[in-house]
């Protein structure tokens, strides 16, 4: 089940400029990888906006968060 605030996805849309998810794909990240993807889905699902990014081939690290910054800080810049 989605948080209390994500189930009026057109409020948290326009709260939420950037609503960012990304993960790594291997070690115990693979089990938290699957739960996001849950989570991504359902928000989608929803109707909420959801930007996704899986790093292949890292953990919980600090490539992984490398990475999902890399992704993300031009989504922050946009418009």
């Amino acid at each position: 089940e989605l948080p209390q605030p994500m189930r009026d996805a057109e409020t948290f849309n326009r709260r939420v400029p950037v609503f960012f998810l990304g993960t790594g794909t291997i070690g115990n990240d693979a089990r938290i990888h699957d739960w996001l993807m849950r989570i991504r889905d359902m928000a989608r699902a929803a109707g909420v906006e959801v930007a996704w990014y899986e790093s292949p081939g890292t953990r919980h690290e600090w490539q992984t968060w490398r990475r999902c910054l890399h992704e993300f800080a031009p989504l922050l810049f946009k418009d």
